[in-house]
């Protein structure tokens, strides 16, 4: 799958901590660490298959599948809270 960031997103660091809001519909967002690679992946690449596999070489520790399964899971709470879509 491919994705793209909602441009009605703005993105804020503070602290070492990322947080993001949805000027559409209001919602805040702070995300963990992970989550916040996968974000910052997002302006590298819009296929999940490269995310997975950069990830994949980064948390060696984790099963391949588990990863895939969580990486996809969050892929789609992003798209559930219109943070990005797929194209």
């Amino acid at each position: 799958m491919r994705f793209k960031k909602n441009k009605d997103i703005v993105e804020h660091v503070d602290n070492g901590e990322r947080f993001l809001l949805n000027m559409k519909n209001g919602n805040f967002y702070a995300l963990h660490e992970v989550s916040a690679n996968i974000w910052n992946m997002l302006d590298e690449t819009d296929k999940s298959y490269e995310i997975i596999s950069m990830l994949s070489k980064q948390y060696t520790d984790v099963a391949k599948e588990t990863l895939t399964d969580d990486i996809n899971c969050f892929l789609k709470e992003l798209i559930n809270e219109e943070l990005v879509r797929k194209i």
